[in-house]
């Protein structure tokens, strides 16, 4: 799994330009074991992107679990208005969705900019 670990071309870029530009809180909402998840977040670099890791290994709830959703938004201490959820997962953006939160399927870099430039959110 180490070695099969790659970030999509262009994404961690793309999320730290946005993060800089709109002043954003970004909160990583996963399942990976703590191995894992720890060998991610060193090796990409991603403490420089995400402002806190809701991991299952660290909270001990997974995804489709609502908790898990709900604790990401206490941690954020942001509206649900302002928060985007952005998962690969449809099911997940669905539970999501139940909870009033906007999500966005993330289906490549380049359908997400589209999407991102046409919602409210990053408007003004």
């Amino acid at each position: 799994m180490f070695e099969q670990s790659r970030p999509i071309e262009g994404s961690i870029e793309y999320f730290k330009e946005l993060k800089v530009q709109w002043k954003l809180k970004i909160i990583a909402v996963n399942n990976e074991a703590r191995e894992l998840n720890e060998f991610r977040i060193h090796e990409f670099g991603l403490g420089q992107l995400f402002d806190a890791f809701i991991s299952s290994c660290y909270v001990h709830l997974r995804k489709p679990d609502p908790d898990i959703f709900r604790l990401a938004c206490d941690i954020a201490q942001t509206p649900l208005s302002n928060i985007l959820y952005i998962d690969d997962r449809l099911m997940f953006v669905h539970v999501a969705a139940i909870l009033g939160i906007l999500g966005h399927h993330f289906q490549g870099i380049d359908p997400a900019r589209i999407y991102l430039k046409s919602t409210q959110l990053f408007r003004g």
